[in-house]
């Protein structure tokens, strides 16, 4: 009785302990952190979303000088997206959190007019043309949640949800308003099968109904979509990975590459074009994230995180690149969509074709930006110009893109828009500057990031050399590394300290000061759990608490201990696959597994219920169904 009490204590005071401490990394030096960006209909005044200063501020289009700022005052984490309202009079504003806020402001006054619940972590708007519904790409739900917004232009009660692949992180509205267009941020299933890549999936608006579309192989990491003014295309930004090669070197794109994949939505089936490649051959365009065409659908830009870069790429020319025809014919209500609302029918449209792997194919028709500021994040176009929201530096870039000729490899110098004063810096910032940053990588191709976006995973089996070559295995989250040793599946590093160092000089291929592995040291012993979508008001829910309880019973404690729920200890496996039946392994943390998956150090898994149900770890081969979910909805609330 007694242990079960204190494990039941010790995860209470884990998980009070993780909002202490993000109460006070909210405490964030006066950091504004531009995230997202709005254009209002009439073009004249921009909204920038301030994720870390929870404000939203506006900007004069034709001054280029901020205007005004409010506080949003929210008990949500974070905003994370805005969008006008059609008349622009309204601006609607996600704030991020288990249960999210969608605020609903004057767009001339910043008075807040109303509040609405949606899923948890709202990252993304889009609105009707009509102005009738707004959805939101509510990440950790994953789905989409569709908002009423009453006569009044008040966004309301969810009239829809609409099941996700996973973690859908950006979404995009077709001008007709039937489609929606998402982009989900990681692949779904085991790692360790022929073909894993990320998806995108569309949704007919009138009835919620989804079809996806399979990006190539080793997608991940998507961050940016947008649809063509036209209808005809939706544009996605994303990393990929060559897990299938050793990464022994980072030199035309060899384990990374940044691209941008372009989808069909023309005639009756989806389809993916291509996926074009960003990079030049002697220089990646690291961490591609916020993209945007203009309204003549004349350019489309790129706004890249890690190299601190636009890409403003010449669309006709891009389209005879790819071979798209420019009298291929609209989109149609005729466009077939098999897979139902249901999540669990799920249907794969249209064939994928060939990587463009040549890194000619930019030459003549790109021009890269380079940005003074760091780590740009969404980007717009309006009047002529790209706006980028330059996260680390609380400033926007402003970028001319018309009337220039793309034969050029460097565009001209942006225009800087100081939104407060230069941001300071502590040790914890400059870490996730640096995680984030590929300018310290050789030729710029990755970031720390590119493999560990948020510091998580990309759910890729990689084959390191530091343990040998020939048995690849899952990338790792970086939360609780610091405190969980040894590092890496088989421990081959001591401490989450020395992989940190390892990892600048054999993957990012950099001989980096030792100042900056501290720095960025601290930024991971900084990181903190998000709760689970499985808790029910921040508490475990009825069956997690039975699940709680057998956990205890059939011995699942031993090797994972509340409250880091890891004994830090090396075991062998019944079933090693790629490795000598005497490896061990190192035992992972349970904190958020809900969010880890695939599992194992292969992805052989792709659920945590696949995992219990194969029989190998504890003694869960006798359990019944029920015994079953109850302990799946534990361990997915850790």
């Amino acid at each position: 009785m007694y242990p079960t009490i204190y494990r039941k204590l010790a995860a209470i005071l884990l998980f009070l302990c993780g909002f202490i401490s993000i109460a006070a990394a909210n405490d964030k030096l006066d950091w504004l952190g531009p995230w997202d960006l709005a254009v209002s209909p009439d073009e004249s005044e921009l909204a920038v979303v301030l994720r870390d200063s929870g404000q939203v501020a506006w900007v004069d289009l034709k001054t280029l000088k901020p205007v005004r700022r409010i506080d949003l005052d929210e008990a949500s984490t974070e905003p994370l997206a805005a969008v006008y309202s059609p008349c622009g009079s309204k601006l609607y504003v996600a704030c991020a959190g288990p249960k999210s806020t969608i605020v609903t402001l004057d767009a001339k006054t910043g008075e807040k007019l109303g509040r609405a619940s949606a899923g948890h972590t709202a990252c993304d708007l889009a609105i009707a043309p009509d102005g009738r519904r707004l959805y939101a790409a509510c990440r950790f739900d994953n789905r989409v949640d569709v908002l009423e917004i009453d006569s009044d232009g008040i966004a309301g009660k969810v009239v829809g949800r609409w099941p996700a692949p996973r973690e859908p992180i950006a979404i995009a509205i077709a001008p007709n308003g039937k489609m929606l267009a998402a982009a989900n941020h990681l692949p779904v299933g085991p790692s360790n099968r022929f073909f894993i890549g990320g998806i995108v999936s569309v949704y007919k608006t009138e009835s919620g109904r989804r079809a996806d579309v399979q990006l190539p192989n080793g997608t991940m990491n998507l961050r940016g979509i947008c649809i063509s003014p036209d209808g005809r295309f939706v544009f996605a930004t994303h990393i990929l990975g060559n897990y299938e090669l050793v990464p022994s070197q980072v030199e035309n794109g060899w384990t990374n590459t940044n691209v941008v994949s372009v989808i069909n939505l023309s005639g009756k089936t989806l389809s993916l074009v291509n996926t074009a490649g960003t990079d030049d051959s002697y220089e990646g365009a690291a961490n591609p994230w916020g993209i945007a065409m203009t309204d003549d659908a004349s350019r489309l830009c790129v706004a890249h995180a890690g190299s601190n870069e636009l890409s403003v790429i010449d669309t006709a020319k891009f389209y005879r690149r790819l071979s798209i025809r420019s009298d291929a014919p609209p989109p149609t209500d005729e466009l077939t969509f098999v897979a139902s609302d249901d999540s669990d029918s799920r249907y794969v449209q249209g064939g994928v074709a060939g990587v463009l792997h040549d890194f000619s194919l930019m030459l003549g028709l790109r021009y890269r930006v380079r940005f003074a500021g760091r780590g740009p994040r969404a980007v717009v176009t309006v009047g002529g110009r790209a706006i980028a929201a330059e996260y680390y530096s609380d400033t926007l870039s402003v970028v001319t893109i018309e009337g220039i000729d793309p034969l050029r490899d460097i565009g001209p110098a942006p225009t800087q828009i100081a939104l407060g004063p230069p941001p300071k810096t502590n040790q914890v910032r400059r870490g996730e500057m640096l995680f984030n940053n590929a300018i310290i990588c050789r030729q710029h191709w990755q970031s720390c990031a590119s493999c560990h976006p948020d510091a998580r995973s990309d759910c890729l089996n990689w084959d390191l050399m530091n343990d040998g070559v020939g048995n690849p295995k899952n990338t790792k989250s970086m939360l609780l590394s610091h405190r969980t040793p040894p590092a890496m599946a088989t421990g081959v590093r001591p401490s989450a300290e020395v992989a940190v160092r390892s990892g600048l000089f054999h993957i990012l291929f950099a001989d980096r000061p030792e100042s900056e592995a501290a720095e960025i040291d601290a930024y991971l012993k900084s990181l903190r759990p998000v709760p689970s979508p499985r808790l029910v008001d921040s508490r475990l829910s009825e069956a997690a608490l039975r699940g709680q309880e057998l956990f205890d019973e059939i011995g699942c404690a031993r090797c994972h201990p509340a409250p880091l729920y890891t004994d830090k200890f090396l075991h062998k496996i019944e079933k090693p696959q790629s490795f000598s039946p005497d490896t061990r392994l190192d035992t992972p943390t349970l904190i958020e597994t809900w969010r880890s998956a695939p599992y194992m150090h292969d992805g052989r898994y792709g659920t945590i219920r696949e995992l219990i149900e194969d029989g190998e770890h504890g003694k869960t081969e006798k359990l019944s169904e029920s015994q079953v979910d109850d302990l799946v909805e534990f361990v997915e609330s850790l």
